[in-house]
C-alpha cells in the first residue's frame, strides 16, 4: 500500500485517498460550492486544474492550487475524474509575460463576445460566466494565472489612476475595477 504523501502522480482518486493534504489532477470540468451543503456555486475548475484536499467531510474544502480559490466539492463528482498529482509550482507572472499574453487575453474576449453568454455566478468555465471568471479565464487561457475575484483581481493588479476624460491612458488588456472604495464588486 501506497502512502498518501508518496502516492505516484498519475494515481486515480478513491475516495480512501482523498484525505486532508493530498493533490489531485482534474480531468473533467468540476463545480465548486461556496459552501459544505446546499446549491450555492463558488466557482468552476476545468479540466487540467489542480487541487489540494484540505478537510473531509460530506463535501471535500479543496483549495484550487493555481490561484488558492476556495470551495467546497462533492467527493463522489470526484471519481474518475481526478489523478493524484504533485503540487505545481507557482511564479508570479511579470510585467513582460502578461503584455506578451494580451494578444491571446483580446482573442479569447472577441470569441466569447460571439457567443450568447448568461450571467452565471461563479462561471468560469463558459460560455456562461460571471465578470471576475470571464476575466481569469480569458487570462489562463493566454496561459496566466491571476487570482478569481474582482477584489482580488483588484489587489493583484498595478493601479493606474485615470481622470475622467483622460481614458487615451488605458491600454489594450487594463482591467478596470466598479464598486465602493473598500471592496470593489465588479471588473471588466
Amino acid at each position: 500500500m501506497q502512502t498518501l504523501g508518496r502516492l505516484a502522480e498519475g494515481t486515480p482518486l478513491a475516495l480512501e485517498l482523498a484525505q486532508p493534504g493530498s493533490c489531485w489532477r482534474l480531468s473533467a470540468p468540476l463545480d465548486l460550492y461556496s459552501h459544505w451543503l446546499g446549491p450555492g456555486l463558488a466557482t468552476q475548475a476545468a479540466a487540467g486544474r489542480r487541487l489540494q484536499v484540505l478537510e473531509s467531510g460530506p463535501r471535500l474544502r479543496v483549495r484550487l492550487l493555481e490561484d488558492g480559490y476556495p470551495g467546497w466539492v462533492d467527493p463522489q463528482a470526484l471519481l474518475g475524474h481526478a489523478w493524484a498529482c504533485w503540487p505545481p509550482v507557482l511564479r508570479l507572472p511579470d510585467a513582460t509575460a502578461v503584455a506578451a499574453a494580451i494578444p491571446a487575453v483580446l482573442a479569447f474576449a472577441a470569441a466569447a463576445r460571439q457567443r450568447p453568454n448568461r450571467y452565471l455566478w461563479g462561471g468560469s468555465l463558459g460560455p456562461d460566466y460571471d465578470c471576475s471568471g470571464f476575466i481569469q479565464a480569458a487570462f489562463a487561457a493566454a496561459g496566466v494565472w491571476i487570482p478569481r475575484d474582482a477584489y482580488q483581481q483588484e489587489r493583484f493588479c498595478q493601479p493606474v489612476a485615470v481622470a475622467p476624460g483622460a481614458y487615451s491612458l488605458l491600454r489594450p488588456g487594463d482591467l478596470i475595477f466598479f464598486g465602493r472604495p473598500q471592496r470593489c464588486t465588479h471588473v471588466g
